[in-house]
């Protein structure tokens, strides 16, 4: 009897130590970096300067961060859910059965979660930038930038057709007239953007969904669909429903949050990844 009953309180023990760790894993802490492109990242900040956050993400390892592009950093912010505490539901308030539904329908930025795969725009803008152009070149395509946003029909016709046989080089500097008070210089602009659908229009797209023009709506939405690859039809005619066509902008403007954040991060691993082989040619 006496040699069983340190064998018995020994397991109780380890039984005890074992159930406290669960319940100390079952919540966790996490820091939120929010960027100013309106990106959020979660992580844990290991240092930070004046100049720069570094931030632990998961099995990404670490990201370095530049201030300038930081909006805010929240630190501490719980991403488990912890033991209640006792009594603490007592004086809450009760809550109909409508709000309970509207407020199912609100996700909060952290619980955006990112994708697991990047989208193939999204792939390309990474692996295939663009080449920038250069001398002649570039003047001519300023010129028939310039050309777009003329009021004569003739200027704005000879150049879109430019515009459009130079290729998807033109898209970074055709943005600003995607999305220009000028409704015809916009409509040329969104139909050559809609020749070459890049990764890097996205922003433009979005914002011609709620526009009161319904062809700027029109080149938008197929803009859209193209670069996230859905099929999803968008109600972009005035007699169509606005509900759906809100909820589809939501759900288009969160796929773009997502792949942002995703980018922030791939792009930030690259960096790291270059300036670690640059430090061992260095050593060497």
């Amino acid at each position: 009897m006496r040699s069983y009953l340190p064998n018995r309180w020994s397991r109780f023990f380890l039984i005890g130590i074992w159930g406290s760790l669960f319940v100390l894993n079952s919540f966790s802490f996490a820091d939120t970096i929010i960027l100013k492109n309106g990106s959020a990242i979660d992580g844990t900040v290991i240092s930070e300067s004046d100049s720069e956050v570094v931030l632990q993400v998961g099995s990404l390892g670490t990201l370095r961060l530049q201030k300038d592009k930081i909006s805010a950093v929240e630190k501490n912010r719980r991403t488990g859910e912890g033991p209640k505490k006792r009594g603490a539901d007592k004086n809450r308030p009760q809550i109909g059965s409508d709000q309970k539904k509207s407020e199912s329908l609100i996700q909060p930025r952290s619980s955006v979660k990112v994708p697991a795969k990047i989208s193939s725009s999204l792939k390309t803008f990474l692996d295939s930038p663009l080449p920038e152009l250069e001398g002649e070149q570039k003047l001519l395509v300023e010129q028939w930038i310039k050309d777009l946003q003329r009021q004569r029909v003739n200027y704005r016709t000879r150049a879109e057709k430019r515009l459009g046989e130079a290729g998807p080089r033109v898209v970074p500097l055709l943005q600003s007239v995607a999305q220009s008070q000028f409704v015809l210089a916009r409509i040329c602009a969104l139909r050559i953007l809609n020749q070459h659908p890049r990764y890097e229009s996205m922003p433009a797209a979005l914002a011609g969904l709620e526009s009161e023009d319904p062809w700027v709506r029109k080149l938008s939405s197929e803009l859209a669909t193209k670069i996230i690859g859905s099929k999803q039809v968008f109600p972009w005619k005035e007699t169509k429903s606005t509900s759906r066509r809100s909820r589809l902008k939501s759900e288009w403007s969160r796929w773009y949050r997502q792949q942002e954040s995703l980018r922030v991060k791939i792009e930030a691993q690259r960096e790291q990844q270059r300036e670690s082989l640059k430090d061992r040619k260095n050593r060497g």
